[in-house]
């Protein structure tokens, strides 16, 4: 007897029906952990979400952006190096220091990796090692050894905290010099000879640290301010508020929430609220971002409680507020603290390697709580520069003006009237 063909068909999509429907009980069993952690299980049930009691936050995958697109978190702002035909410097360039942290960081991250136990040094065998062939890199705020050997891909059984990294020539072995509130200095495996052929082809630029000065004209500074050889060149900056209500939608798109429906409010001031359970995210009509958690989600979390990993965390996350939006600036890590369980990472934007100071504090700032992302406040800014110069005094009119030990270097103020550069006051 022929079979019907509509009736095998039929019983086809009925087998195929069941399946779906086992599938689907299946995982409707599965804890909600186990769903919203997986991410093929998460795209699965996120049409039926509502049915579950998941809110549809907790089955995006939030898109952790690569932290390297926070480009400066992890670079010194400034490089100078020392060889026998004089010193020159990288700073106040983006493009200079990008090219001269490739040529020299596999140095540091050597002398990082091989460093011996430290010892308690002086500011004047630091200025010796200056003199000598040696390369200094200096980052935004002090960071501890372990996570600038981090940042380099090495480990390191350092552990201090240190703005200044320098490497100086010292016999056979290069040793290593580290300058926060205290100074330490360690032996490296680095050989003294790797490092001067490393740094041969500097040609010297004029540039100097404020103790070289053998006219005394900057006596008054802090001995380890790095001044330019000429008067620099600043060009004119604009700062804008990318905060449209397109931005701040795609924004909290990204984040995981719903940008539609109750989900999201905004009052008449043009502040826009988004929440869900455990969640809320504010952006202001200034720009001023607000992310909450309740520190029992776990949407934002580093890796592990680790410095290193916290950072990395935040960087990331940074990469996916600000998406491109802070045009010709990037962020820079300037400060880490630690209470307990409590972490704190700052932020702040810089321009072409200098800071740029808003009226309303720190560019960005991220709290965490063990390894997870409690809060969250960042300035949400787009800055361009321009090819127009701004005139600034010369460095020795500058040092004049500062009180006694003051760190000579220019700066960007954002305020309400615009930006503006200058020597630090």
């Amino acid at each position: 007897m022929r079979k019907n063909p509509w009736v095998e068909r039929a019983k086809n999509v009925l087998i195929a029906l069941l399946a779906v429907i086992l599938l689907a009980l299946t995982v409707l069993a599965l804890p909600v952990k186990t769903v919203t952690d997986t991410p093929w299980l998460a795209a699965l049930v996120r049409p039926f979400a509502s049915l579950m009691g998941i809110s549809q936050g907790d089955l995006t995958d939030t898109p952790m952006a690569d932290a390297g697109s926070v480009t400066g978190a992890a670079q010194p702002v400034s490089v100078s190096v020392r060889n026998p035909a004089g010193r020159t410097s990288f700073q106040y360039s983006f493009s200079t220091l990008d090219t001269s942290f490739e040529q020299f960081g596999a140095a540091l991250g050597q002398a990082l990796e091989t460093a011996q136990e430290t010892e308690r040094t002086s500011a004047l065998r630091v200025q010796e090692a200056l003199g000598k062939t040696s390369v200094a890199f200096c980052y935004p705020g002090e960071i501890s050894s372990k996570l600038a050997a981090s940042w380099l891909h090495v480990d390191t059984d350092l552990d201090t905290q240190s703005r200044w990294f320098i490497l100086a020539g010292d016999g056979v072995y290069v040793t290593l010099y580290l300058v926060g509130e205290e100074l330490f200095s360690c032996q490296t495996q680095m050989r003294a000879e790797s490092l001067e052929q490393l740094l041969q082809s500097c040609t010297p630029d004029g540039s100097f640290f404020a103790f070289e000065d053998a006219q005394s004209r900057f006596d008054t500074l802090a001995p380890l301010s790095l001044l330019p050889g000429q008067t620099p060149a600043i060009h004119e900056a604009s700062a804008a508020n990318p905060c449209d209500a397109r931005f701040s939608d795609a924004l909290a798109s990204s984040l995981g929430f719903n940008p539609y429906g109750d989900a999201r409010y905004t009052d008449d001031a043009g502040n826009t609220t988004y929440t869900e359970t455990g969640y809320a995210l504010s952006i202001s009509a200034a720009g001023e971002l607000t992310l909450r958690s309740d520190g029992q989600v776990t949407r934002f979390r580093a890796a592990s409680g680790e410095e290193a990993d916290l950072v990395e965390c935040a960087r990331s996350l940074l990469s996916t507020m600000t998406a491109g939006a802070s045009g010709d600036a990037r962020l820079y890590l300037t400060g880490l603290q630690k209470d307990g369980s409590e972490t704190v990472c700052t932020f702040d934007y810089y321009l072409s390697g200098i800071p740029v100071y808003p009226s309303g504090g720190h560019g960005a700032e991220i709290r965490f709580s063990g390894a997870s992302i409690v809060q969250v406040r960042l300035l949400l800014r787009t800055y361009t520069l321009t090819t127009q110069t701004v005139s600034v005094l010369p460095p020795a009119q500058a040092a004049a003006i500062l009180p006694d030990g003051s760190e000579l270097g220019l700066i960007y103020s954002d305020t309400s009237s615009g930006v503006t550069a200058g020597w630090r006051s």
